[in-house]
């Protein structure tokens, strides 16, 4: 099927782009509900945080591994089929949640999120890529990952509510069940099965990857992309305690700035994908790292709550924008293999997160936020000379 075809059958659609939407707005809740609810999940359980806290361990390490197997079964199925297969499994994961009697079984159920969400943004790009236009697919791109901010903005809220009248156990009944059925039907109606894709040869996987690490740009792009989660895990991870412990307020208060960011992320994600077109995607991998990775640093350091609340807000901005290019770079790499590159560019991502938090909390156990700040910074300003440097952007050398 040629791009035109495929603009005409679903790309102009509103209906095709909610349904990446809602993919997305998907993958963010089960992180939303572990987020808010560990404390409350322990004690049913009788464990402190500390090991509550492993539910993540488990989402990130089975996302990361899932990433890398999804490169090859990429080659074998289409990218719709996948993705209904990783919303269908956070179904399963909300169902088996609610039903866990015990918590080993509650993180084998959540773990199942976490294969999802290595599949769904993936796909979603993937399936973004092989329907749109060129310069059409930044703006579907911003949109499908304004899904998470915005989950974030109105999934907090709802978790909190439906777990203080029902307990934490309902929420992934009458949530994160209802959202990703949504989700399901929104995609089996608004993406059209792929004409183009058959399945591979044999050596089709094997191909990908062999093409993908030969190709300097496509390993900076996931360089890249890496060291920018560096920098994003540990302001999401340890800026609201950062605010909590340096300027003594309450977490009601320091909780909302978290939809503040979302706020911010989520416009960063639209307003970057109508940019990438006018400014080119060098250009901004050029600058919006380097800005995220100074005001990082800013954040952690300045001696004023207000301040550093305005700062870590606008951060979301350069950040939201870096991520979102740094995957539209990523796209264009492979044209043949975008389903192996957006899933390795994933697993580059979610090893990226799990560096970033492991080393912040090293610094942060030895010297203090300020410490880590600096740290963090850094990693956005080494993505601007990975990307600067060793990346180049295919559709601007046409």
């Amino acid at each position: 099927m040629s791009h035109t075809a495929g603009d005409e059958a679903s790309g102009s659609s509103k209906l095709f782009l909610l349904s990446l939407f809602a993919s997305n707005v998907v993958s963010g809740v089960p992180i939303i509900i572990s987020g808010l609810l560990l404390i409350d999940i322990g004690e049913s359980f009788g464990y402190p945080v500390g090991i509550t806290g492993q539910i993540s361990t488990a989402y990130s390490a089975i996302s990361i591994i899932f990433a890398l197997a999804l490169g090859v079964l990429s080659t074998r199925y289409a990218p719709r089929t996948l993705l209904t297969a990783g919303l269908l499994l956070n179904i399963v994961s909300a169902i088996g949640s609610y039903l866990s009697t015990s918590f080993p079984m509650l993180i084998l159920s959540y773990s199942l999120t976490g294969i999802s969400s290595s599949i769904v943004f993936p796909m979603t790009a993937t399936i973004i890529g092989e329907r749109l236009h060129s310069e059409r697919r930044s703006s579907a791109l911003g949109w499908a990952t304004a899904g998470n901010p915005f989950a974030v903005l109105f999934g907090s809220p709802t978790v909190s509510y439906i777990a203080g009248q029902y307990g934490w156990r309902s929420t992934f009944l009458f949530f994160l069940l209802p959202v990703s059925l949504i989700g399901l039907v929104l995609v089996y109606r608004g993406i059209p099965q792929s004409r183009t894709h058959s399945a591979s040869k044999p050596r089709g996987a094997s191909e990908g990857y062999r093409r993908l690490f030969s190709n300097r740009s496509a390993v900076a792009c996931l360089v890249g992309a890496m060291f920018v989660s560096m920098n994003l895990s540990n302001v999401l991870t340890y800026g609201v305690s950062s605010f909590r412990e340096r300027f003594q307020i309450s977490a009601g208060i320091a909780s909302l700035t978290f939809s503040a960011m979302a706020v911010t992320a989520f416009s960063g994600n639209i307003i970057g994908g109508k940019m990438i077109n006018k400014l080119g995607r060098k250009r901004i991998l050029s600058t919006a790292p380097f800005l995220l990775g100074i005001l990082t640093m800013s954040m952690f350091n300045v001696g004023t709550f207000w301040l550093s609340v305005v700062i870590s807000i606008i951060l979301w901005l350069f950040g939201s924008s870096s991520f979102l290019t740094g995957n539209s770079l990523s796209l264009e790499q492979e044209p043949e293999f975008r389903g192996t590159m957006m899933s390795v560019n994933s697993a580059a991502r979610g090893v990226g997160s799990m560096l970033g938090t492991m080393i912040g909390g090293l610094v942060l156990l030895q010297h203090g936020y300020s410490a880590l700040g600096y740290m963090a910074g850094v990693f956005g300003i080494m993505a601007v000379l990975t990307y600067h440097f060793f990346s180049e952007d295919p559709t601007r050398n046409k």
